[in-house]
């Protein structure tokens, strides 16, 4: 041991210092078991081969339960994979979908809000978290994630869709439909914003733009109900009463239980002096949603 040149003496803040290392390390040891010290040993923990295959294992099990329909299953391994790798965020966002589709909001709200703090330029957790919020009725901060969302990935169709419903939900018709055209110039056969964007011009008094969008969407899919309903409903704000009745007449045959399709229907009939025939389907409205606005007036005109 090299000593001081005066005194014969080791040198004492050479020895105070390793006697300090030497303390903290004990300590540590000491205190989190050896190899458990996560803040120093946690690079190494979690690229550990061993670790590695389990994590790989248990996104396996999660794939192969969701595709079983098991989604339940499928949460549990993927919790099981975040718990092992706690900074890789396409485990939150595989278990955000999963818990998207178990409708646990409160939970999946979490989730992608961890997959947003780990990689904040990824698309699909910003839609993630914007879904969830959309479902607890967060509308403002949804709409806030959703624009995120468009920003990182702007030639991505389904966010344009969605923006465009949440500010129809929040009133906003006309900033609503930009979004909607937005959805089908990256998307020209969305039948979604087809559909939308047909309703809200046949709301402004637009029936013939609207039949060009609602022609389009049922010669891609003929039986398509929502769409029936609204031509025929386009068909009827043209005077056009006989085309109108065809088409809503076989949205019902598709659904036969929607109380909506069976009031429209009904008050077409009215207009067409098809009044007996009308009464019937009334009555059914009555029975099966009662609160359908619209329903009882109807009624009440036709008994008299």
């Amino acid at each position: 041991m090299a000593g001081d040149k005066k005194t014969g003496q080791p040198e004492a803040g050479n020895h105070h210092g390793k006697w300090f290392y030497g303390l903290i390390v004990s300590t540590i040891f000491l205190c989190t078991g050896c190899g458990h010290a996560p803040w120093l040993f946690a690079r190494r923990s979690i690229n550990d081969p061993a670790r590695l295959a389990t994590i790989r294992q248990e996104l396996w099990l999660a794939d192969s339960a969701s595709e079983a329909g098991d989604l339940l299953s499928a949460q549990a391994h993927l919790k099981r994979a975040v718990e092992l790798n706690p900074t890789f965020s396409e485990c939150y966002v595989r278990l955000g979908r999963v818990q998207n589709q178990l409708l646990v909001w409160t939970e999946a709200k979490a989730t992608w809000e961890k997959a947003t703090q780990i990689d904040k330029n990824d698309p699909i957790a910003w839609e993630g978290l914007s879904d969830a919020e959309t479902a607890l009725g967060e509308f403002d901060q949804a709409m806030k994630h959703l624009v995120i969302a468009i920003d990182l990935t702007p030639q991505k169709a389904d966010p344009h869709l969605k923006l465009g419903e949440l500010l129809e939900a929040q009133g906003r018709p006309g900033e609503a439909l930009q979004s909607y055209l937005s959805c089908l110039n990256i998307e020209v056969d969305h039948s979604k914003a087809l559909m939308r964007v047909a309703r809200l011009q046949r709301e402004r008094g637009q029936p013939l733009q609207a039949m060009v969008r609602l022609n389009r969407v049922l010669d891609l899919a003929p039986d398509q109900p929502d769409a029936l309903l609204q031509r025929g409903l386009a068909f009827r704000d043209q005077g056009q009463l006989k085309l109108a009745l065809t088409d809503l007449k076989r949205a019902l045959e598709l659904q036969p239980n929607r109380a909506d399709i069976k009031l429209e229907l009904a008050l077409l009939m009215e207009s067409n002096k098809q009044n007996k025939e009308a009464l019937k389907l009334v009555r059914e409205v009555m029975d099966q949603s009662p609160e359908l606005l619209g329903a009882k007036e109807l009624n009440e005109r036709l008994v008299r």
